[in-house]
């Protein structure tokens, strides 16, 4: 059995922004990846690390054809 967390869909231009403004997200991811120290250094730390948990799919942006589907 497999337990799976959705814990965040992002794009990859917002991460900072989106992680600066929602501290509870930092806290959540940053226990999910073992990740302790100050909130400045969770936020970097989360980013440098979480392409070791993260899977993408991509989304039709406007319906379009594959060449045009956006990675999330």
């Amino acid at each position: 059995i497999f337990l799976i967390d959705h814990a965040y869909t992002y794009r990859i231009n917002t991460i900072r922004n989106e992680l600066e403004q929602l501290s509870e997200l930092v806290e959540r991811l940053s226990r999910l990846m073992f990740i302790s120290s100050d909130e400045e250094n969770k936020i970097n730390a989360i980013i440098e690390h979480m392409w070791k948990f993260n899977h993408t799919y991509t989304l039709a942006v406007d319906g379009g054809d594959a060449e045009d589907r956006e990675p999330y």
